[in-house]
């Protein structure tokens, strides 16, 4: 038997109800879930599901480094971090042409 006759039964989309189909093309190279696309929504649909299932993790697990309260440490919650946009954007503010001309102290 070939690998590609085998059927995967997939619940109905969870974004509209409609059936899904198998689409290797989104197979999880790291979580190894089977990828799926919506007979009407298409990979969008598979795309918000899987949106959705991150958020409702990230709400489930907001910190990348728990707390320490014996230490002090009060963690790090991913909501706390910036991203490389938001970077981008407090840099340019901050951006002006150095003077190589003055010695350093």
């Amino acid at each position: 038997m070939v690998e590609d006759e085998l059927l995967i039964r997939f619940p109905p989309c969870p974004i509209c109800g409609s059936e899904v189909i198998t689409d290797r093309s989104l197979d999880g190279k790291y979580t190894h879930e089977p990828g799926w696309r919506c007979t009407k929504g298409g990979k969008k649909h598979f795309f918000q599901a899987k949106a959705k299932k991150i958020q409702e993790n990230m709400a489930k697990h907001p910190y990348l480094f728990k707390p320490v309260p014996e230490d002090n440490y009060p963690g790090v919650r991913m909501d706390e971090l910036t991203t490389w946009q938001e970077c981008q954007e407090i840099s340019k503010g901050f951006t002006r042409k150095l003077d190589i001309t003055r010695p350093c102290k």
